[in-house]
């Protein structure tokens, strides 16, 4: 195992006695630390757990959130959705129901590896990320034939995480799928917030924005949703199609004109945007839409859970725990670079002291290297990281690969800028051109996790030591 590399087998050490003794940890400790507790962060957000907080059965009573199934009612149960952490989930809800008959279609990235065994009834789609494919239409049109015909002796079960928006698409005409593609390409560019991009797929798709929902109009629907947005709106994640959609085509014109990128979209994605916006297409379903009526959504698991893991594993270690923030967004090299600012090493409790930030970040592309945004933010905050007192931050995406590179994110630490001078590196070179995913490989600091098959906010932890004398 290289430098960096993180083991996926869900075994933390016991650290206590390192903290007992009163010394500083050597560098190589402080990175098993902090690469432990990003372990336990991924293992909190793991799919089945999510799905298995939620839906619960006994005997022959099913329940979802706050309702409650007959099963001898049911005749199938239907279970649609995709992201990267839908597999997981829908062989969670297989392995609740398993004597039921089950049918069903998701999507998944075509990357991801070790898929858990599945029903034949249920198709699995392996498709693209972040540019959809064909499989991503293919399946989404599947999902939505399938609700179509659900009838009222019928459960449709919709589970749906990050990715879902790319993994699942049925564009709305004239919009083709190559338009669709190019539109992902643009807006991924640009700089546009998940918020914005999202906004703008609900209103070119007759899948997303609700309209699952509506399609779904004879069988009732209760859909389970892992975040990957901050603040974890519902009508965000995967675009969300089973929830109604607060954003409108006028919302859509505004984030073109913001990002001036009208003249770079396809001329059937603003025709239609602008259509809609002056009334001549119906609007994504909104809130009080009969369709709603017989629909339950409910957040199955965030970025929230995996913080609040670590912070309790702090507390039985005694260590020091400040979640400093769940809204941590904005360019990526700005938020490196005030990096420090955020949280103050000032008073440390003696011993190991964690600082948390999560959220998403963004990356403005220019250059033509290979990264993420999270290996830009650590890129950015690695010459301002203090001389003293002894840090470690691991910053990374939950789902195992960020941006164009094959990493989930890096780690810097006292000594990032002294190894890349070694080495004859310049940071500032390889921010410029984006490529900060070469940066932490050539000096062993990038993390690389593969696929996890989950995703929800990406996870930034800081280690500081405090008040210890070297042995």
């Amino acid at each position: 195992m290289t430098e960096g590399r993180i083991p996926r087998q869900g075994k933390v050490q016991n650290w206590s006695q390192l903290v007992a003794n009163g010394r500083t940890p050597r560098h190589q400790e402080m990175r098993a630390i902090v690469l432990d507790l990003f372990e336990m962060a991924l293992e909190a957000v793991d799919p089945g757990a999510c799905v298995g907080r939620h839906i619960t059965r006994a005997e022959d009573a099913l329940r979802i959130g706050d309702r409650q199934f007959s099963l001898g009612e049911i005749q199938r149960i239907v279970i649609v959705g995709g992201g990267k952490a839908s597999a997981a989930m829908a062989a969670k809800v297989v392995e609740i129901l398993p004597e039921v008959r089950m049918v069903g279609a998701i999507s998944v990235p075509n990357s991801l590896e070790n898929l858990p065994t599945l029903p034949s009834a249920i198709q699995v789609f392996p498709s693209a990320h972040p540019v959809p494919d064909e499989n991503s239409q293919a399946a989404a049109l599947a999902i939505l034939d399938l609700v179509e015909n659900a009838t009222s002796q019928d459960l449709v079960i919709a589970l749906f995480s990050g990715g879902a928006s790319a993994l699942l698409v049925a564009p709305a005409p004239p919009v083709t799928l190559g338009d669709l593609q190019e539109m992902n390409r643009v807006l991924l560019r640009c700089g546009a917030s998940i918020q914005e991009f999202n906004t703008v797929r609900k209103h070119v798709s007759i899948f997303k924005g609700g309209n699952v929902a509506r399609r779904c109009a004879h069988a009732p629907l209760a859909s389970l949703v892992i975040s990957d947005v901050i603040g974890n709106p519902l009508d965000v994640i995967a675009s969300g199609p089973t929830v109604p959609d607060e954003s409108t085509f006028g919302d859509c014109l505004e984030i073109v004109e913001k990002y001036e990128i009208a003249d770079r979209l396809p001329v059937s994605v603003r025709e239609r945007l602008a259509a809609g916006a002056r009334g001549e297409i119906p609007e994504t379903p909104k809130a009080g839409d009969s369709c709603f009526d017989t629909t339950t959504t409910l957040l199955a698991g965030s970025v929230a859970d995996a913080a609040c893991t670590i912070k309790t594993y702090a507390q039985d270690a005694g260590w020091p725990c400040q979640y400093v923030t769940s809204q941590f967004q904005g360019e990526a090299r700005d938020q490196g670079a005030r990096f420090w600012s955020t949280f103050s090493l000032a008073g440390l409790h003696t011993g190991c002291n964690i600082f948390l930030h999560s959220g998403e970040l963004t990356v403005t592309i220019a250059g033509r290297g290979t990264g993420g945004r999270n290996q830009e933010m650590l890129l950015a905050a690695a010459s301002k990281v203090p001389p003293v007192p002894p840090v470690v931050v691991l910053s990374a995406g939950m789902d195992g690969i960020e941006g164009n590179s094959p990493a989930a994110g890096a780690m810097i630490d006292n000594g990032t800028i002294a190894r890349a001078k070694k080495a004859r590196l310049s940071p500032q070179e390889f921010l410029d051109q984006n490529d900060s995913y070469h940066f932490f490989e050539f000096i062993g600091d990038a993390v690389v996790t593969g696929l996890t098959g989950t995703n929800v906010n990406d996870l930034t932890i800081t280690i500081a030591w405090g008040n210890s004398t070297d042995d």
